[in-house]
């Protein structure tokens, strides 16, 4: 036993009655190979499936003869609900981001596995593109919720077939009808980073944004909530009118110690009084790690030489993300600190 699924809450949908957090584990694993797994009951009521949930994580200790270091795994987060709008195509991206700079791929969950519970291939009609990490829907079912298992992997090089590391996402997804066009939704405008952004902030200092969305259907509809999954620390301002149709949201980021050098996923969308919704977008936010510095003995007076280097790892990190309301959970291996 890792320990128990309390965690930190980071955020919270008062809109949608959600909330969500993370907690870090540390564990020493004495085989190269390790598994680790979480089970349990209550999914929501769903169209396809639901009861009992499984999620599952492999990872190998091993040093990869590629690079002489332990892999590290890929990384995802989503936000816990995704609303669909009924009769509308849409396309689903999930983000994942790799430290090895590997190849990361998504797959279906298997329940021989173990890795989805009662919610295996449980979004019915939806097309999954396995390399491009993205789903493809057109919502022409049943209106209702529905459960999302994926397994995100990384593999060694892009013909590779035997995945170094797996790790689960699962998320809900509800479709709804509404009465509005499929090209009326809210909208992301800049100053807002485009998906997929790389954001590198200076060890130090804080990290500001402005999230600014605009509503397309009506003056009268406002933006009631910007909808965050954001990593430890991070905070954000009320929802504030910028003009006739456009709202924001400020959001600031001082990252601690413990999270220079590592990655994050910051994603966020946003919802109207009309119940629409942008699309989803997700930005790596990247803390750089201070130079260290390292006294160098030699013949001559001592020199002061700058080093960039990672702190040597000594132990296995499980982070394990919980969405309370979904109900799902993510556990992600951070070899960073292995040995």
């Amino acid at each position: 036993t890792l320990g128990d699924m309390s965690f930190y809450c980071t955020d919270y949908s008062e809109t949608e009655d959600w909330t969500a957090g993370g907690r870090t584990y540390q564990t020493t694993i004495s085989t190269p190979e390790f598994e680790a797994t979480f089970w349990g009951g209550a999914w929501i009521s769903l169209i396809i499936g639901g009861g009992g949930w499984d999620v599952l994580v492999r990872g190998n200790l091993t040093r990869r003869e590629d690079t002489g270091q332990i892999n590290s795994s890929p990384v995802s987060v989503m936000s816990p609900i995704l609303r669909l709008q009924y009769g509308c195509r849409h396309v689903i991206r999930i983000p994942v981001e790799d430290a090895d700079g590997d190849e990361v791929r998504c797959r279906w969950a298997n329940s021989s596995l173990g890795e989805c519970g009662g919610v295996c291939e449980a979004f019915n009609g939806s097309v999954l593109n396995e390399r491009k990490c993205e789903l493809r829907y057109t919502a022409n079912d049943l209106t209702g919720w529905y459960a999302v298992a994926i397994q995100v992997e990384d593999y060694a090089s892009p013909t590779d077939v035997s995945p170094l590391s797996s790790i689960p996402l699962q998320f809900l997804v509800n479709v709804f009808d509404s009465s509005a066009s499929c090209t009326r939704v809210p909208e992301f405008v800049s100053p807002t980073r485009e998906d997929g952004s790389h954001v590198v902030i200076p060890s130090y200092t804080t990290y500001h944004e402005r999230i600014v969305v605009e509503v397309t259907s009506s003056p009268s509809v406002s933006i009631i909530e910007v909808e965050t999954v954001s990593p430890p620390g991070l905070r954000k301002s009320e929802v504030t009118r910028l003009s006739e149709l456009q709202w924001y949201i400020n959001v600031t980021w001082t990252p601690t110690k413990s999270q220079f050098g590592l990655s994050f996923i910051f994603c966020f969308r946003a919802t109207d009084s009309a119940g629409l919704s942008t699309e989803q977008r997700c930005i790596i936010l990247l803390p750089e790690a201070p130079p260290q510095v390292v006294e160098v003995m030699t013949t001559a007076p001592t020199q002061v030489v700058e080093v960039m280097t990672t702190a040597p790892p000594q132990v296995v990190t499980l982070e394990v993300f919980q969405i309370e309301y979904v109900y799902s959970t993510y556990i992600i291996c951070m070899p960073d600190d292995l040995h």
